[in-house]
């Protein structure tokens, strides 16, 4: 009967705690509606199921980089882009393919320019913040040949043109840095994309970044959503379903 009230009170201990993946919080903080579709009614665009899919190579690519410490050269690069892809985009649209090519060749571009050894592939990692499990994946580990250092990794795969620290991607840096500077205290995240790297500096943002990752949060697990009403952002794949979920 002990045994049986034990097992009881442990699976109602695990149904009580909360996760939800890093990718989710970021996606809604730049759209509440494409977050709305992705994660709650799993109905994602092609876009987006391209852009996880890209992610997903990327991941593959720094793992099959761990044996040579260098990132694979651009056959290696089309045979993984293309198996990761296939059914995606077609083949009509085979010079989006081309750019995403191209773009993960600039990305090892960058780790062989920076002298960055690439010693880890991804690892999955959990955080808790205030009570909620924010799960992330570290895409990678690598050595700083230059200084010694080493560094845990984020691979970023937009082409937009953000400052370094207005990015989208700190979200899941602070995650990444929480978990890394809970022993260490002095890591900082390296984050490496198209035609650039650089640093995430936890004890400089970690305080309203992580505000903002917990209200976030605390905001999808309740369902509530703010919607924008009476216009889309430019390039948006929906065109305004931010104001025509209502219908």
């Amino acid at each position: 009967m002990m045994a049986k009230m034990k097992q009881q009170l442990s699976d109602t201990g695990r149904r009580d705690v909360k996760r939800i993946k890093i990718e989710h919080i970021m996606t809604h903080a730049v759209c509440e509606a494409k977050a709305f579709l992705y994660y709650e009614k799993n109905a994602p665009s092609e876009k987006m199921r391209a852009q996880e899919m890209t992610k997903a190579a990327l991941r593959e690519l720094l793992l099959l980089s761990v044996r040579s410490g260098v990132f694979p050269k651009r056959k290696e690069i089309e045979r993984v882009i293309h198996n990761a892809l296939d059914g995606i985009i077609t083949n009509r649209e085979g010079n989006h393919i081309e750019k995403i090519i191209d773009m993960a060749e600039s990305i090892g571009n960058v780790f062989t320019e920076n002298e960055l050894t690439i010693i880890g592939g991804p690892l999955p990692i959990e955080v808790s913040y205030e009570g909620i499990i924010i799960q992330a994946v570290c895409d990678g580990f690598v050595v700083d040949r230059r200084r010694g250092y080493q560094y845990p990794v984020i691979v970023d795969i937009s082409l937009t043109r953000y400052e370094p620290n207005y990015n989208p991607l700190l979200y899941h840096a602070d995650v990444l840095s929480s978990f890394y500077n809970a022993k260490l205290r002095t890591t900082d995240i390296c984050v490496v994309g198209f035609r650039k790297r650089w640093h995430y500096r936890h004890g400089l943002y970690h305080g309203p970044v992580y505000a903002s990752i917990v209200e976030r949060a605390e905001a999808i697990l309740s369902g509530y959503s703010p919607f924008r009403f009476g216009w889309w952002c430019a390039g948006c794949e929906y065109r305004g379903i931010c104001f025509k979920l209502t219908d």
